[in-house]
């Protein structure tokens, strides 16, 4: 699809933001929508030599690796070249399988699958899990019937719900009213968790030109600070107990005077 739903961008560029990848696939990259965003904010945003780096002789100075597919060669001169370190023209059935495996920190696939049969949808994903190590997809939650005779990459084909995407792997979901925006990523654990909330805080504001750790470096993250955090979380909890407690110490002390109350009123009279 060339476009895409421009009021999930926000969420899907969050993430990518907050993930850091350092190699990324934009698989049906459309016309380069993502890849653009991606060079823009995870390469250039906050460097002082930004402007050498949309040349795309320029590629050795890149921090980031972005490669794209497309099967639908009419959106090709419409690709900005220089956000893109290669791109694959051709079917994405036909080029992941020949991409090894883990090749890509990142693998995104937006507002694709609603175009495919459903079984090929089910092995795009595989190809994509084998491919990259977390994988972002977003789907139309309503997909209206479509048929393009004369666009067949046009052509609405499938249907996806949440409990679809979850069987296949997808491990969380951002939230959107329009679209199912599925994240797979293996390291979603509870420590892993606790660990990528403590990288956010730490992370300077890239706003200001300061370095934005690198996932090679949010993976480094002590076990101290995991283990303050998890004491922090827990201390937390021991306090909503402790207020729960009193709460209902309060409750009870206040039956307690109103039944006396009430004994002593029906003692007189």
């Amino acid at each position: 699809m060339p476009f895409s739903n421009s009021e999930q961008i926000s969420s899907i560029l969050g993430e990518i933001k907050d993930l850091q990848p350092q190699s990324i696939l934009d698989v049906g990259c459309g016309m380069g929508l993502y890849g653009l965003l991606c060079r823009i904010y995870l390469d250039l945003h906050g460097d002082p030599s930004h402007m050498a780096k949309p040349n795309p002789h320029a590629r050795p100075g890149r921090q980031t690796r972005i490669d794209g597919i497309e099967a639908n060669p009419r959106l090709a001169p419409y690709v900005p070249e220089w956000a893109y370190d290669t791109m694959h023209p051709g079917e994405a059935l036909t080029i992941l399988p020949e991409l090894p495996d883990g090749a890509y920190e990142l693998v995104l696939a937006i507002d694709l699958v609603e175009y495919l049969e459903r079984d090929d949808a089910i092995e795009l994903v595989q190809q994509l899990k084998r491919v990259g190590h977390r994988t972002i997809l977003s789907t139309p939650k309503r997909v209206e019937p479509r048929e393009v005779a004369e666009n067949p990459y046009a052509s609405h084909r499938s249907q996806w719900s949440e409990q679809d995407l979850a069987a296949l792997g997808f491990n969380k979901f951002l939230p959107h009213h329009a679209a199912w925006i599925a994240v797979q990523d293996p390291d979603m654990g509870p420590v892993a968790q606790v660990a990528r909330q403590i990288a956010r805080r730490k992370r300077a504001p890239d706003s200001v030109g300061r370095a934005v750790p690198s996932p090679a470096e949010l993976s480094r993250l002590d076990a101290f600070d995991i283990k303050l955090e998890l004491q922090r979380i827990q201390e937390t909890l021991r306090s909503v107990q402790r207020q729960q407690t009193v709460t209902n110490d309060e409750r009870l002390s206040l039956r307690h005077r109103v039944r006396s109350v009430m004994g002593r009123f029906q003692r007189r009279s």
